[in-house]
């Protein structure tokens, strides 16, 4: 039974050494991972008056939102780069918007919903 512990906790050992060579083989490479957030304010066209509970996804990271009560949606920890945001809100056509995030920064963007008739 010892015998056996012994070889699990050394394979438990290698495969951490393998995931420790994995990460410093990227900082080798100078590749660097940055995360941004993103801060959206849904809004009506019309009278600027913000709009609660507005459905928010990136279907590219699989990442969906849903607004406060004041029109804010906050998506925290997403990789720079370009992507889709789809926002549907009952009552008003749905859209889409491509947008880019920056790095190291809070991205701010306003959207304004048009009334379905």
């Amino acid at each position: 039974m010892l015998i056996r512990n012994a070889i699990l906790q050394e394979e438990d050992q290698d495969q951490y050494l393998t995931q420790e060579s994995y990460f410093i083989s990227q900082a080798e490479a100078n590749e660097v991972i940055t995360f941004t957030d993103l801060k959206l304010l849904v809004s009506d066209s019309e009278t600027g008056r913000s709009i609660s509970k507005a459905m928010i996804s990136i279907d590219t990271i699989a990442r969906t939102a849903i607004g406060d009560d004041r029109g804010n949606v906050f998506l925290d920890n997403i990789l720079e780069g370009t992507y889709i945001v789809d926002i549907i809100v009952p009552g008003y056509i749905a859209c889409s918007k491509q947008i880019y995030l920056s790095d190291n920064n809070v991205n701010r963007l306003v959207i304004k919903m048009i009334r379905n008739c």
